[in-house]
């Protein structure tokens, strides 16, 4: 930790969150310990656990992730939830597991060979070439290779790079570039993505395709191999510089030897956990309605390529989040516990989820809503806690966003006036865990006390957080909580028009759909679509993969981001999706 909390480690403070860290129970945060409603020392000593350097970042699937989960489900079990999950498909636990793929490694066997040349291969930056992980593993040998150029088709550029070539089952190799290099602010620029110049090929057809970076640009051969992940039907390897020599000194001599060699590609599997714990009121007809309180747990581990970090340093370092999310995750235990103490008084009950994954797209929660241990029909709404840590005592900011999402939330947020500042968003869709309640058809709240420098960075530790204003961030939480469920009947459920999910703002188009991150399938599986927009006039609906959007081939999110490129506003072409495995053309209009 920091220096602030080096000078606690003679506190009993910090003895006794170093012991729950290590898995020893906390008795003073028992179920029965005398305390006011929402204490802030509580408050402050769970996220003290959960971002303590030996949790190592909570990355999801890694040792410290199951540290967390160790320790919150020791509290639901002092609180006296009952266990909500379910382990090994059966139930009666406070867990919910799950596999994902958590890395793609480059195995041992790679190997290539260009005419009579045997390239070296080790991993990084020292190989002469390098498999994606996105390319299919196993043995390819070709006479020769087609020279395509950059790999690109631009109709408003009136640029073809495969303009009288046959490529089809041939393969190609492709300069990674762009006709102004790499300038992000020129035309080209979203076409210069290795995921784009992939399906530009595949639509073509072709049997390989081997990558370049031309002299004209830096060498990014390291950083670039690892895109791409979801595995194609063709090899697709990144050639160094170093692969040019006197005999082949340019491109178009490279292509004209035979290339063969093998790509050898491991995924690594690991298991993921959300917690789960239910709290079933006491009074008559309380189990028909449910109320669900999540938050997510994990976090960034140490940073790196990939993880979301916004570190600028080159050396690794523990991201603890505290504020995202030890802060959310502490608002559910104490909640969980103010409402376990009001347990007879309650005519609804509510369900109290740590999600896991959120950091890598929302993996615990879309898993929870596909394979859920309550019945989705009960719930009444959804509560999400993310961030909740940093309320500024000037302005007592707040964040309520999904208040489009229920008549109910509407009508309160509308005339809204009390000590926050409430800013709220009626759109149900945004980077969180109630995104995937919200495609489920549930009303939801996000609660969000305000962004801030230290997001996503190893700066944002416990020294940071306003356990005060988390305490009376919580107790405003609880209050909207009996408030809503005071209805005594489910709330009702309104779609928002202002959704737009999705990544950067590059495209002159979108169709409107929020993609599927967790099932793995060739295709984009759609977990949910916004009304009055393109897919939803298409008579798109969640559920379908689409497969093809016009004449481009969709096999993941980078295809179809690819795809979407090429269109713009008013053009027409036709969506091809597979519905409970049947092929479905639907015609569609940006």
């Amino acid at each position: 930790m920091r220096v602030s909390l080096t000078k606690m480690m003679n506190s009993s403070v910090m003895r006794r969150f170093v012991l729950a860290a290590l898995g020893v129970l906390l008795p003073g945060l028992s179920a029965g310990a005398a305390s006011p409603v929402f204490d802030p020392d509580a408050i402050f000593r769970h996220i003290s656990v959960l971002a303590h350097d030996s949790l190592e970042g909570r990355r999801v699937g890694d040792p410290g992730a199951r540290k967390a989960a160790a320790y919150i489900q020791s509290q639901f079990e002092q609180i006296g939830l009952e266990p909500g999950g379910s382990e090994n498909g059966s139930g009666g636990a406070f867990r919910q597991e799950f596999e994902f793929t958590a890395e793609t490694h480059a195995g041992t066997m790679n190997t290539l060979v260009i005419g009579d040349r045997k390239l070296r291969f080790v991993h990084k930056s020292k190989s002469e070439f390098q498999p994606l992980f996105s390319s299919r593993t196993g043995d390819f040998s070709f006479d020769s290779l087609v020279y395509v150029g950059y790999g690109i088709e631009f109709d408003s550029l009136d640029h073809h790079d495969y303009a009288g070539l046959d490529v089809k089952g041939q393969a190609v190799l492709i300069s990674r570039s762009s006709p102004d290099g790499d300038d992000p602010h020129g035309p080209y620029y979203e076409h210069t993505a290795l995921g784009s110049k992939i399906a530009e090929a595949i639509k073509h057809e072709v049997a390989g395709i081997f990558f370049f970076t031309p002299d004209n640009i830096p060498e990014t051969f390291e950083q670039r191999w690892r895109m791409n992940e979801s595995q194609r039907d063709i090899p697709i390897v990144f050639l160094s510089r170093a692969v040019f020599n006197e005999e082949l000194p340019t491109p178009e001599k490279l292509a004209g030897v035979p290339f063969s060699g093998t790509v050898d590609l491991e995924k690594v599997k690991k298991t993921a956990t959300n917690i789960i714990g239910g709290l079933t009121g006491g009074k008559e007809g309380a189990a028909g309605r449910i109320v669900v309180v999540g938050a997510h747990y994990d976090h960034l581990g140490y940073g790196g390529k990939g993880s979301g970090s916004l570190y600028a340093g080159t050396d690794p370092q523990i991201h603890n989040g505290a504020d995202d999310n030890a802060s959310g995750t502490a608002g559910i235990i104490e909640l969980a516990r103010y409402f376990a103490g009001k347990k007879d008084e309650l005519d609804y009950s509510l369900l109290f989820i740590a999600f896991t994954g959120e950091e890598a797209g929302l993996l615990g929660s879309n898993y929870f809503v596909k394979n859920p241990t309550v019945d989705l029909d009960k719930v009444s709404f959804m509560i999400n806690l993310d961030m909740i840590g940093r309320l500024r005592p000037d302005t007592k900011g707040l964040g309520v966003f999904g208040v489009g999402t229920s008549p109910s939330f509407k009508e309160r947020y509308d005339d809204y006036d009390g000590k926050f500042k409430i800013n709220t968003s009626e759109s149900g869709v945004g980077p969180s865990d109630h995104t995937a309640f919200y495609n489920s058809g549930a009303p939801v709240l996000h609660f969000f006390t305000g962004a801030h420098s230290d997001y996503h960075k190893p700066t944002d530790d416990i020294e940071l957080i306003d356990s005060n204003g988390a305490a009376q961030t919580l107790a405003f939480i609880a209050g909207e909580i009996e408030r809503f469920a005071g209805n005594k009947d489910k709330l009702a459920f309104s779609k928002t028009k202002d959704s737009s999910p999705g990544g950067p703002r590059r495209f002159s188009v979108t169709l409107g759909i929020m993609p599927d991150y967790l099932t793995e399938v060739k295709g984009l599986r759609i977990d949910g679509v916004t009304d009055d927009r393109a897919a939803n006039l298409a008579g798109l609906i969640a559920g379908d993969v689409i497969v093809k959007l016009g004449d481009y081939a969709i096999d993941d999110i980078y295809g179809y981001m690819s795809a979407l490129g090429k269109f713009r506003k008013g053009d027409s072409t036709v969506v091809v999706v597979l519905r409970d495995g049947q092929r479905m053309e639907l015609p569609i209009v940006f």
